[in-house]
């Protein structure tokens, strides 16, 4: 162990499968569109909190 090199991301790649790499893929895009969602959501309730204190 004492030595050796750790391994380059370019080995790591090269070791995963199509499948994994479908995983990785598909979990990229469900964390993005979750935070779209929340930008959407934080975006609307400033809108909602700036109505609300101009209103009072």
């Amino acid at each position: 162990m004492k030595g050796e090199k750790v391994g380059s991301s370019a080995d790591f790649t090269s070791t995963l499968n199509e499948a994994q790499i479908l995983y990785m893929k598909r979990i990229e895009k469900e964390n993005y569109d979750r935070v779209m969602r929340l930008k959407r959501i934080r975006r609307n309730n400033i809108v909602t909190g700036l109505g609300l204190a101009g209103s009072v």
